[in-house]
């Protein structure tokens, strides 16, 4: 390529660099009291001038309707922002007119705790809207999705790792679970069948599951 062209194409990449991170550093900001939870990655925020706004979060996906962990995916954004003040920095709205944003609660990305709690995904296809820290923030997060939850019952930890398989037609999970119990008076078996889901498959490895033979077997 001659010397004035490669000039003016280094000249344009870096005019749209430029334009981009321009965009990305004049958020909008909508702030308000969230109102409802549609799901693990959308709620619906009430204004000051009590105009409701439904926010996506985005770079964000969550289970959906009758996909296993939904319920609670949508429990845990409740108990995060519900009834709270927030902030949204969005760029723009989609098709369905909602907006497309990062929620802030005291200044924390509300996006980010749904992955590191490993009830939503890094959705990398939609996260082009992002900053780039963010993008890398959301995807460091989603490699170590392992959470570590009190489920009393007798149950000391429980770490599950969510991870979505390719889902045009069906959804699919992997779960992996390490349990620990005080002694043996607990029954094992009905705690884990309270935590879970039958759609759940349940990926046994014994760095994670220190149980005895007889019931490692069951989840081979």
């Amino acid at each position: 390529m001659p010397r004035a062209g490669l000039e003016l194409s280094r000249l344009i990449i870096g005019l749209a660099v430029y334009i981009l991170c321009t965009c990305l550093a004049h958020a909008e900001i909508l702030r308000g009291r969230v109102v409802k939870i549609a799901d693990g990655d959308t709620v619906t925020v009430l204004d000051e001038s009590k105009h409701q706004h439904k926010v996506s979060l985005i770079g964000i996906d969550a289970p959906e309707r009758k996909q296993p962990f939904r319920t609670v995916s949508r429990q845990n954004l409740a108990d995060l922002v519900f009834g709270k003040e927030v902030a949204v920095e969005w760029h723009k709205q989609d098709r369905y007119q909602r907006v497309l944003g990062k929620v802030l609660l005291n200044g924390q990305d509300v996006n980010l705790k749904q992955i590191k709690a490993g009830l939503a995904w890094h959705y990398a296809q939609y996260d082009k809207d992002l900053r780039l820290a963010d993008k890398r923030l959301y995807a460091e997060a989603q490699k170590s999705q392992p959470v570590s939850r009190a489920l009393g019952c007798g149950v000391i930890r429980y770490q599950s790792h969510l991870a979505q398989d390719r889902w045009q037609n069906n959804v699919r999970y992997s779960l992996i679970v390490s349990i620990e119990v005080p002694d043996e008076s607990v029954d094992i078996y009905s705690v884990i069948e309270s935590i879970i889901p039958a759609q759940v498959q349940v990926v046994w490895d014994k760095d994670f599951i220190p149980l005895q033979d007889d019931l490692a077997k069951s989840f081979r």
